[in-house]
């Protein structure tokens, strides 16, 4: 319970960040079926981008860098963690500054509970 209290403080710590995603390659979006407001995880995991971060708070802000680099004025309406095989991913739903509601899955695999001073158990547990 404190490891998702933790994780979602620092997504609402990292909204206000604007560092740049390293990651300059074409988006991957899924569009959601009309009306459905549902997918298929398996379609998803087929199109992830890979976000690449130390820690959590850098790869929520690296996140967001990414969605408001490629639509500006978005807002996000969901948002989901899951995983993928291996890989852990968060699911972003936004609706675009056009109205059209995208899902962009993201590879956080490799800051995933990350702190910098070592991973949230650790800290939490002293």
């Amino acid at each position: 319970m404190r490891r998702i209290l933790f994780i979602l403080a620092m997504t609402g710590l990292a909204a206000a960040c604007t560092t740049p995603a390293p990651n300059d390659g074409a988006p991957v979006v899924m569009r959601e079926a009309s009306g459905s407001g549902a997918q298929s995880i398996a379609s998803g995991c087929d199109r992830l981008v890979p976000i690449y971060a130390e820690t959590t708070r850098d790869g929520l802000a690296r996140e967001n860098a990414w969605i408001e680099q490629r639509y500006p004025g978005a807002v996000k309406t969901g948002q989901q963690t899951t995983r993928c095989g291996d890989a852990m991913v968060d699911v972003i739903r936004i609706r675009t500054a056009q109205g059209r509601e995208e899902t962009v899955w993201f590879d956080i695999t490799s800051f995933f509970g990350q702190t910098g001073g070592g991973d949230i158990d650790s800290m939490l547990d002293g």
